[in-house]
């Protein structure tokens, strides 16, 4: 049992690093950085990036594109005998789509404190009114997970606190100066520290 547990664990790391790896390309678009994949039979099927920005579209979270990816992948809309790995514990929205979606198996990294549908805020997944309830794993590389959006928000309110600071004149000329969806220079130097070429692993 004890063995079994430990190759759970170590499986378990390998698609979490394989959710980080998405999580980074979000970053590398000044997204929000969550990433996800979705497991069917030990293989990775789905892979999602929060994308709000880039489509502008406030349901374009990373569980929500890989499930969608993967019920195409599938065929089916029942994501039975699948797995979510996830960087960020689920919103209210997310988990409402694991239950439609039935997959059974969840398992996210760093707890989200402010909007955790998963048991932080609320315990969606858990509700005894609804239908389907699959087994939730958290904290699974927390730590990497938890430090790689620390330093994204820690950079973006640096950005703001530059752009509050100067004379509303200049202010102006500092937006029309730049493409508007440029990156500041603590979110460059944050997007090189977290670069995909810091994993020599495939995609």
């Amino acid at each position: 049992m004890l063995l079994f547990w430990q190759m759970q664990n170590k499986n378990d790391e390998y698609f979490m690093h394989a959710a980080l790896r998405q999580a980074r390309k979000a970053l590398q678009n000044n997204e929000v950085p969550v990433g996800a994949v979705i497991v069917h039979n030990g293989r990775i099927i789905a892979r999602g990036w929060n994308e709000r920005e880039k489509k502008q579209d406030p349901c374009r979270h990373a569980e929500i594109a890989a499930i969608q990816r993967a019920a195409r992948a599938l065929g089916n809309w029942r994501l039975l005998d699948c797995a979510l790995y996830v960087t960020l514990e689920p919103c209210a929205m997310c988990a409402g789509a694991i239950v439609l979606a039935r997959i059974p198996r969840v398992i996210y990294a760093a707890a989200d404190p402010k909007a955790g549908a998963c048991g932080s805020v609320f315990n969606i997944l858990a509700e005894k009114k609804l239908n389907h309830h699959p087994a939730v794993i958290s904290g699974v590389l927390a730590d990497e997970a938890g430090q790689m959006l620390k330093d994204f928000f820690r950079a973006a309110r640096k950005n703001e606190v530059e752009r509050i600071s100067l004379p509303p004149r200049a202010v102006a000329s500092h937006l029309t100066s730049r493409p508007l969806r440029s990156l500041s220079s603590s979110q460059n130097s944050l997007t090189a520290k977290y670069s995909l070429s810091k994993s020599s692993s495939t995609q």
